[in-house]
C-alpha cells in the first residue's frame, strides 16, 4: 500500500491530462488516486477502519461541494463538475493518506520513520520538479520533450516572462512561476528539518537545499522569497537548542559562498539576479505612490472584484467549484474569498476548522513532546503550515489539479505530525 501510495504521488507530479469531448477531463495522476481510493476502502473502510473526524470531513466536504457544483450557471457547468473532481480526488487523498499511515503499525517509532521517510520523498519529487524547470528556463527547446504532461491548448513546456516586470519566471510541470514558489517556500522549513536533523545522507539534503533556494530565486515570487527567509530564520531560532551552531554556520557560508561565486564568475546568472529583484522595486515605488499595503501586494483591484462577487452571493453552501466575475471566470487571488465563494458559508467555515484543528494540533504535540527530533519535526510543519496559510491572502492552491492534490497531501503531512506518538486517552479515536 505505501509503494501504491507513492506512486499515486509520482503520477500527481507527471500529469498526463485526459480528455472528453475535447477538453482536458482528468489527468492520470486522478486516475491513479481513485484506483487507491478503490484498494484503500475494500482493505480499511470495509474492516471498519477510518478515522471519525474524516468519515465526516470526507462526506460533509463531499456533499456541499456536489450542491455547489451544480449551482452555477449552466454554461459553466462542465467546467464546475471537472473542478469538483479535481477537489474530490485531493480530499480523498487527504483521507487515505492520514487513515493508513496513522494505522499502519502501533509501533511510534515506526511510525515516525515512515512519515520521514513520506516527507523525504516529497521533497525529492519537487526537487525533480525543480530540475525539470531549470532545464526548460535554460534551454527553452528541451520543453518540447515535456509535450506530454501539458495542456491540451500547448505545444510544449514553456518559461514565461512575468507580463509586468518582464522577468523570466521558473516553471514546472504541476504549475507556474506562483504554484511552484508557494510550494518551495512551504516546503522549506521540512527541507531545514530533513538537513539538520536526518541521521542519514546530509549532503543530499544540503544539495537539495541549495536547489530549492535557486529555484525560489527563479520564479521571482517576491512573497516566496519573502516567507523563504522568515521561515528559516523561524525554524533556525525556534531550534537553535538542538542545532550545533557550527553546522548553522557552515551552512550559511557555503551558502553564501555559492552564491558570490557564481554571481562573481556568471555575468548571465548576475544580469539574471539584477532583474529578479527589480521586482521587489516595485513594492517601494508602488507604496510610495498610494500609501496601501494592498496596492504594495498587487492585490488591491483584484479584492475589490472579488469582494463585489463574493458578498452580493453569499449563502450557504455555495455558487459553483469555479469563481466567477462579471459572467467569465477570474481568479479571486485570495484563498479564503474563494472558499466563501465556492462553497458558502458553511464549507469555509468546516475549512477553517480543519486548518485550526491541524494547527492546534501540531502547536499542543510540540507543547508536550519531548524527543528532540521528533519535536522539530512538528515545529517545521508548524512553519511550514503557517507560510501556506499567509502566503493564501495573494493566492489560492484550488485553481489548478495537480498543484491542490500535492497541497493536500501536504495536509495530510502536517496531521500525521501531530499524531507520530500514540496518546493513549478516551479521545483517539477522534484523533
Amino acid at each position: 500500500m505505501t509503494k501504491l501510495i507513492y506512486l499515486v504521488i509520482t503520477a500527481i507530479f507527471f500529469p498526463i491530462y485526459i480528455q472528453f469531448q475535447g477538453r482536458d477531463a482528468i489527468t492520470t495522476g486522478g486516475l491513479a488516486t481513485m484506483v487507491l481510493a478503490f484498494v484503500f476502502f475494500i482493505r480499511h473502510l470495509l474492516l471498519r477502519e477510518g478515522r471519525t473526524v474524516f468519515k465526516f470531513l470526507l462526506f460533509s466536504l463531499t456533499v456541499i461541494g456536489l450542491i455547489s457544483t451544480f449551482s452555477v450557471m449552466p454554461e459553466f457547468r462542465d467546467k464546475s463538475i471537472r473542478h469538483f473532481v479535481e477537489f474530490f480526488i485531493g480530499l480523498l487523498l487527504f483521507f487515505i493518506t492520514c487513515n493508513y499511515y496513522r494505522n499502519i503499525t502501533s509501533s511510534d517509532e515506526d511510525r515516525s520513520s515512515r512519515l520521514d521517510e513520506l516527507v523525504g520523498f516529497l521533497l525529492m519529487m519537487v526537487a525533480v520538479q525543480i530540475s525539470i524547470g531549470l532545464l526548460v528556463y535554460f534551454y527553452p527547446p528541451s520543453g518540447k520533450a515535456f509535450v506530454l504532461f501539458v495542456t491540451r491548448v500547448e505545444n510544449n513546456l514553456v518559461t514565461p516572462f512575468e507580463w509586468v516586470e518582464g522577468v523570466k519566471r521558473l516553471r514546472c510541470l504541476i504549475g507556474g512561476g506562483e504554484e511552484l514558489g508557494e510550494l518551495l517556500a512551504v516546503l522549506l522549513p521540512l527541507l531545514l528539518y530533513k538537513t539538520l536533523f536526518n541521521h542519514g545522507s546530509r549532503f543530499y539534503y544540503i544539495i537539495l537545499f541549495l536547489l530549492y533556494c535557486l529555484g525560489i530565486l527563479l520564479t521571482a515570487t517576491r512573497s516566496a522569497i519573502l516567507l523563504s527567509l522568515l521561515s528559516t530564520f523561524v525554524f533556525l531560532v525556534w531550534n537553535y537548542r538542538n542545532i550545533r551552531l557550527p553546522k548553522i554556520l557552515a551552512l550559511i557560508y557555503f551558502f553564501a559562498f555559492l552564491i558570490g561565486a557564481t554571481l562573481y564568475f556568471s555575468p548571465a546568472f548576475y544580469n539574471l539576479f539584477v532583474k529578479v529583484m527589480l521586482r521587489f522595486n516595485v513594492i517601494s515605488e508602488t507604496y510610495a505612490k498610494t500609501a496601501q499595503f494592498s496596492a504594495v501586494m498587487n492585490r488591491q483591484s483584484t479584492w475589490e472584484y472579488a469582494i463585489q462577487a463574493v458578498w452580493p452571493n453569499l449563502n450557504l453552501f455555495g455558487n459553483g467549484m469555479l469563481t466567477i466575475l462579471n459572467g467569465k471566470p477570474f481568479n479571486f487571488h485570495n484563498l479564503y474569498l474563494t472558499l466563501i465563494y465556492k462553497f458558502g458559508i458553511i464549507g469555509v467555515i468546516i475549512h477553517i476548522a480543519l486548518f485550526l484543528y491541524i494547527l492546534v494540533s501540531l502547536i499542543r504535540f510540540v507543547r508536550h513532546e519531548h524527543n528532540d527530533s521528533i519535536s522539530s519535526l512538528a515545529s517545521s510543519c508548524i512553519i511550514s503550515f503557517s507560510v501556506f496559510l499567509i502566503n493564501e491572502i495573494k493566492f489560492e492552491f484550488n485553481r489548478g489539479a495537480s498543484y491542490q492534490q500535492i497541497i493536500w497531501v501536504l495536509f495530510a503531512i502536517y496531521w500525521l505530525a501531530a499524531n507520530q506518538v500514540q496518546i493513549p486517552t478516551d479521545n483517539n479515536k477522534l484523533r
